[in-house]
């Protein structure tokens, strides 16, 4: 069994998350709207093809808002960017300076 280590805190950017988030609630309307709602000059096809095509936005969305972020814990510091985690120990860590 995997033992979850919670967290200490989490950073991220407050904005680019709510609006990442924002966008990514607005594009699943826009799917669910985009099948319950038949347009009778579209078929299902066409309604698949819109949903294809808006998912992997979806995901680029996701990757850019709200998931990069750096965890805090007890013996680690995790960044977490768009397609890797990076797991670095405390003790290599010298100092840490924000800017922005």
């Amino acid at each position: 069994m995997v033992k979850i280590k919670r967290a200490d805190r989490v950073l991220r950017r407050r904005g680019g998350a709510a609006f990442g988030l924002l966008v990514i609630v607005g594009a699943l309307v826009g799917v669910v709207v985009g099948l319950v709602k038949t347009i009778t000059s579209t078929t299902m096809a066409d309604q698949w093809q819109f949903i294809a095509a808006t998912l992997p936005v979806i995901w680029l969305v996701w990757l850019v808002g709200p998931h990069p972020r750096i965890i805090l814990y007890d013996d680690t510091l995790v960044a977490v960017n768009w397609f890797v985690r990076y797991e670095i120990p405390w003790a290599v860590v010298d100092s840490i300076d924000a800017k922005g």
